[in-house]
C-alpha cells in the first residue's frame, strides 16, 4: 500500500506540540541563506526566551506535517494613525528543504485569515533589500511595493510592502504605490544610513528645530 503523507497543518503554537526552542532551530536554519549573503538578520543572534518575549503580544503560527516543524510565521496587530486595525508581517521562516514548495504562501493566506478576523484593513511586511526571492515573493503573493526603511541593528535597507484586504482608492491602484515608494525610498536614503542612523542633514534638520523649539520655550516662560 503506497504511504501517503498527511496534510499540512498550519495553527497557533500555542495549539502545536512545538515549543519555542524548536522555532529557533528552524529560524536559524532558514536565515542561513541570508547571513551568508552578509545580511544582518537581528533574529539569528536571539534565544528561544529572547523570540518569545519578543514576539509576546503577537501570534505565532506554525506549519508541520507528521510531527516535523517545516515554517513559522509571526503577525502583530496594531493601529494606524487613523485608528484602523493592520497587521504588521514579520518574516515567513520555512524550513531550507521545503523553500518554493508552496508552505509559505499557505502561511500568509492563514495570517490574512487572522488579520480579517480582527478587523484589519490592511497587512503590512517588510524584507531586506538584497533578499531577492523574499521580494519576489512578496510580489508573487499580491503585495505592493510601497516604501523603503532602515532599521537599527541591521545592515541593509528593508523594502516595505502592503496588502490591501479592504478596497482603497489610492492603495490599490499601482501607480500610486509606485510613487510613494520613489518618494519613500528617496527621503530613506537621504536621511538614514542602512543601520537606521540619521545621516547629517536630518542631524542638521533635527537640531535646528530643537534650537528653535527651545527658544520659543525659553521667551514663553
Amino acid at each position: 500500500m503506497k504511504d501517503e503523507k498527511k496534510d499540512l497543518i498550519i495553527c497557533r503554537i500555542e495549539d502545536s506540540p512545538f515549543s519555542y526552542d524548536d522555532l529557533m532551530q528552524l529560524i536559524y536554519a532558514s536565515v542561513q541563506e541570508r547571513l551568508d549573503q552578509g545580511l544582518n538578520f537581528i533574529v539569528a543572534s536571539m534565544s528561544a526566551d529572547d523570540y518569545r518575549e519578543k514576539t509576546k503580544d503577537s501570534i505565532v503560527i506554525v506549519a508541520y506535517r507528521d510531527n516535523d516543524l517545516l515554517g513559522t510565521a509571526c503577525s502583530t496587530i496594531k493601529k494606524d494613525k487613523h485608528g484602523n486595525n493592520f497587521s504588521y508581517e514579520e518574516l515567513i521562516y520555512v524550513s531550507p528543504e521545503c523553500k518554493r514548495g508552496g508552505i509559505g504562501s499557505k502561511m500568509q493566506k492563514k495570517r490574512v485569515e487572522i488579520a480579517r478576523e480582527n478587523g484589519c484593513a490592511y497587512t503590512i511586511s517588510d524584507t531586506a533589500e538584497g533578499a531577492t526571492s523574499s521580494v519576489k515573493w512578496h510580489l508573487k503573493n499580491g503585495y505592493k511595493l510601497v516604501g523603503l526603511a532602515s532599521f537599527a541593528n541591521t545592515n541593509y535597507y528593508s523594502k516595505v510592502f502592503r496588502w490591501q484586504i479592504e478596497p482603497h482608492p489610492l492603495w490599490n491602484n499601482s501607480l500610486y504605490c509606485k510613487v510613494h515608494y520613489w518618494f519613500s525610498s528617496m527621503k530613506c536614503k537621504l536621511c538614514y544610513y542602512e543601520d537606521g542612523r540619521y545621516k547629517w542633514p536630518l542631524k542638521i534638520i533635527v537640531k535646528m528645530l530643537s534650537y528653535f523649539s527651545n527658544s520659543v520655550l525659553k521667551q514663553g516662560e
